[in-house]
C-alpha cells in the first residue's frame, strides 16, 4: 500500500466528498485542502480516481506519493495513522 498526499489550491467541497467517498476507511483529513489517503495505484490513477483531469474534471489539485521520511509537529492521530499506513506496506 502507497501513501498519497492530496493537495487543493483553495477549499473545494465537491473535491472533499469525492475524496472522502473514494478513499472512505483509507484517508486522514488534515484540512478544508489536504489529505492523506492510502491505495495500491500510481499517481496518475488516484488523480483519475477523483477526478483531476483535463476533460473538465477537477482542477488546481496536486497528488504526491509519500515516503516513509517524514518529520513535522502535529497531532498524535496523524502521526499514528501515517505509522499504521506505512507499516501495512
Amino acid at each position: 500500500m502507497s501513501v498519497f498526499s492530496i493537495q487543493s489550491f483553495r477549499p473545494n467541497s465537491e473535491l472533499a466528498a469525492t475524496v472522502e467517498r473514494v478513499y472512505d476507511g483509507r484517508l486522514f483529513k488534515l484540512s478544508e485542502t489536504s489529505w492523506f489517503v492510502t491505495d495500491t495505484a500510481t499517481v496518475k490513477t488516484v488523480t483519475e480516481k477523483i477526478g483531476v483531469d483535463n476533460e473538465g474534471g477537477f482542477s488546481g489539485v496536486v497528488v504526491i506519493g509519500v515516503t516513509p521520511s517524514y518529520w513535522g509537529r502535529s497531532t498524535a492521530s496523524l502521526w499514528d495513522w501515517l505509522r499504521a499506513a506505512f507499516e501495512a506496506e
